[in-house]
């Protein structure tokens, strides 16, 4: 009986939480939303009435008006594609990006190490928000900045994170046995780039 109770307590375990399937459920129906927007609603995002400027939550307008007397739900609804784009689109941007300079600060010598570290700390020195904001007045409005200006505010986390752990795979035993038979700088190198340090970011 012991054995039975210990093994159903492991698959109880191994079972996922509700807050998973919410999640889970919360983002497909983020991504139906953002694919599909006239499935939620029939109304038009940008078609302006001021004489139903703000107007409370009601039966026409789940979230009430602006003060243009534009749907507000319309609204969340159409723009969701744009908020989940310039969100997948700027993380995929630095993470590529974060890896490889920290993945490189962590291969170069103590120049090239030192340059790269440095410049990632002084981009960590900024708040991410403040950091955005500066990018976004120097190339100017629109989505394009939007999307690049959060992928710079986000790059040196990536950064500090693979270098960290490509210098803790630079010195494993592995790379020290490729070195010791032989293998030239470039290989052990590649082996260090390409297994666990990006394995680890992700």
């Amino acid at each position: 009986m012991s054995i039975l109770s210990a093994a159903s307590a492991r698959t109880a375990r191994r079972m996922p939480v509700p807050a998973l399937f919410v999640s889970v459920g919360f983002l497909a129906l983020l991504g139906v939303s953002a694919a599909l927007p006239a499935l939620f609603t029939a109304a038009d995002p940008l078609s302006t009435d001021i004489g139903a400027a703000l107007l409370p939550p009601g039966q026409g307008h789940p979230f009430g008006t602006d003060q243009a007397g534009r749907d507000v739900f319309a609204r969340v609804v159409y723009g969701s594609r744009y908020s989940l784009a310039i969100g997948f689109g700027a993380t995929l941007i630095a993470l590529v990006a974060g890896l490889v300079i920290g993945s490189l600060a962590g291969l170069m010598r103590r120049l090239g190490d030192g340059v790269l570290s440095r410049a990632i700390e002084i981009l960590m020195s900024f708040p991410e928000f403040l950091l955005a904001l500066i990018v976004i007045a120097i190339i100017g409005p629109g989505e394009a900045s939007l999307l690049t200006a959060v992928a710079i505010a986000v790059i040196p986390a990536y950064a500090r994170v693979a270098r960290v752990q490509t210098l803790v795979v630079k010195r494993a035993g592995y790379v020290e046995a490729a070195r010791t038979l032989g293998s030239r700088p470039p290989l052990p190198c590649c082996a260090t780039l390409c297994r666990t340090p990006w394995g680890r970011c992700w």
